[in-house]
């Protein structure tokens, strides 16, 4: 899986100079709007025609903390899926040493703007078939 790399900034930290733990679920969005992207799922023209990707449940372990000025690779891939939703899985390391930070899964589903649940559309569930490695963006780094 190719990376998505961001360089922790100040504002991403609590006072202790420690990622704030809703950061990571930031960091974790920026990478799943990515894989999508080079996917060729653009989430802005996909609102356009009606249908919003958003968050449904969220899992996540915080296993060593993460630091301002540290750049970290975000690996996202997709889980299981049934007709309404799919999980992405992100793992957060240290690109340098590769320590661990955090695991996170996030539950997605489809929705309309007045926040109906859709089916999965069919070039999503293709995408979520695919499961390919496609390089995201790279970030900050």
């Amino acid at each position: 899986m190719t990376p998505y790399f961001y360089t922790i900034c100040y504002g991403d930290t609590d006072a202790g100079g420690v990622v704030y733990f809703a950061t990571y679920l930031r960091l974790c969005e920026r990478a799943w709007t990515a894989y999508l992207d080079a996917q060729g799922w653009n989430l802005a023209a996909k609102a356009k025609e009606g249908v919003v990707l958003t968050v449904k449940r969220v899992e996540a372990d915080y296993l060593s903390p993460a630091r301002y000025g540290t750049t970290v690779a975000i690996t996202t891939r997709i889980e299981e899926a049934s007709r309404a939703s799919f999980w992405f899985h992100h793992e957060i390391r240290e690109s340098a040493s590769g320590t661990l930070f955090a695991r996170i899964r996030a539950q997605m589903v489809a929705v309309r703007p007045t926040g109906k649940i859709l089916r999965l559309p069919d070039a999503l569930r293709e995408i979520i078939e695919r499961r390919q490695d496609i390089p995201s963006t790279v970030g900050d780094a």
